[in-house]
């Protein structure tokens, strides 16, 4: 339900709050770096992938000082550029794992119906419409990477056009953007927004 969602979002945000003070961390972008030499820099730092954004884009979290030998290599390596996210912790990756276990308790608790339409997980980057799967990918989504090219390329592939990205900002329309050059995506920030979509859908 709508409220049992605004309410596990809240939870999430609070245990994964809650493991970042007590493991902390950082989440650094890179900009430039083929996937294999970046697989290999977090092997010998102990970091690990977070985010598989877009063609040239793959976030990194690990702690503190792993993250920080994470960069100086990156940079000797040839990385064109090496961003720090303004975030509290090391995110999606094994530092959350106590948060993604609390996570689990929580889910048990609440009723998970099956989607009227089609889901993609990010942790999978499949569709998914089974109600196990949805509560342990829900779960994994917090302590393991989220495949977020390969969803949109899904997505795409299974002939959807057109993406609506919903909140405050427009990076999600830039990652997508980056991945597939030919895609529509429209931003919904204010309420102004949802009335210059629907002129523009409307005139198509």
């Amino acid at each position: 339900s709508f409220e049992d969602a605004v309410m596990l979002v809240r939870k999430r945000g609070e245990l994964m709050e809650e493991e970042a003070k007590e493991n902390p961390g950082q989440m650094v972008s890179v900009l430039g770096l083929a996937r294999e030499e970046i697989d290999r820099l977090c092997n010998e730092t102990r970091c690990e992938i977070a985010n598989l954004n877009c063609p040239g884009q793959i976030v990194v979290s690990g702690k503190v000082d792993s993250i920080s030998s994470f960069v100086k290599l990156a940079k000797e390596k040839g990385a064109r550029k090496l961003i720090g996210l303004d975030v509290s912790g090391a995110f999606h990756s094994s530092l959350m794992n106590n948060a993604s276990k609390k996570l689990m308790l929580e889910l048990n608790k609440i009723e998970v119906k099956v989607p009227r339409i089609p889901v993609v997980s990010n942790f999978t980057a499949c569709f998914e419409n089974n109600i196990d799967e949805i509560r342990t990918n829900l779960v994994n989504q917090i302590n393991h990477a989220t495949r977020w090219e390969d969803s949109v390329r899904l997505i795409a592939d299974s002939g959807i056009t057109a993406f609506l990205e919903l909140g405050p900002g427009k990076v999600i329309s830039g990652l997508i953007h980056r991945i597939d050059g030919l895609l529509d995506v429209y931003n919904i920030e204010i309420a102004q927004d949802i009335k210059v979509f629907l002129e523009k859908v409307s005139a198509t």
